[in-house]
């Protein structure tokens, strides 16, 4: 797992591109944990986050966090036997 912090290097051009369709400014906001993103968000500091799976289940249940999007992942594991 990233903090929200690490995250602007994945996610800049993606802000750019939701810059560009909304016509106004993003601001990037992080923070040293996803339990404060949570907290921004219920309290109304926050419009919308990245989070992932835990964080949301857990804004989900303690103040009705919407998804927006998902994105859908496939992992690949590979065991090597010696």
């Amino acid at each position: 797992m990233i903090t929200p912090k690490e995250g602007l290097a994945y996610y800049r051009n993606f802000l750019y591109y939701i810059e560009d369709k909304l016509g106004k400014e993003v601001a990037f906001v992080d923070r040293e944990d996803y339990a404060e993103i949570n907290d921004m968000l219920r309290n109304g500091d926050l419009d919308a986050a990245f989070v992932c799976s835990g964080p949301y289940v857990d804004g989900h249940k303690n103040f009705g966090m919407e998804l927006l999007s998902r994105l859908r992942l496939t992992v690949k594991r590979f065991i090597i036997h010696t």
